[in-house]
């Protein structure tokens, strides 16, 4: 991990290097790559991200739902990564990156 050498950055009001967990939450990554555990399904992806993303128990499961609907994969809840198609995967990628709802989405 680099080191801030100078300057300050903000990120939705938070402070990257004060208040980082606060700065991490507010910011959805979509890789450009594939970059799925081979060992979890679509909707446990889901999950665990938004578990990662501070979302509680609770939150997680309705999220998560909402985001299968969103990107239309639904009926792919309970596939593997590798049984998706190209598109599909991409699918899963973008709601990977917004299933906690974050105020800056990156790419």
């Amino acid at each position: 991990t680099l080191g801030a050498s100078g300057g300050m950055a903000v990120v939705c009001g938070y402070d990257v290097v004060r208040q980082t967990s606060s700065a991490r939450k507010s910011i959805g990554f979509c890789q450009q790559k594939d970059v799925f555990f081979s060992d979890l399904t679509v909707w446990e992806h889901l999950v665990y991200f938004g578990r990662l993303k501070g979302l509680r128990e609770g939150q997680v499961s309705d999220q998560a739902a909402e985001m299968l609907q969103a990107v239309e994969l639904e009926e792919k809840g309970d596939n593997l990564p590798h049984e998706l198609s190209g598109g599909m995967k991409r699918r899963l990628s973008i709601a990977l990156a917004i299933v906690s709802n974050p105020k800056v989405l990156t790419e």
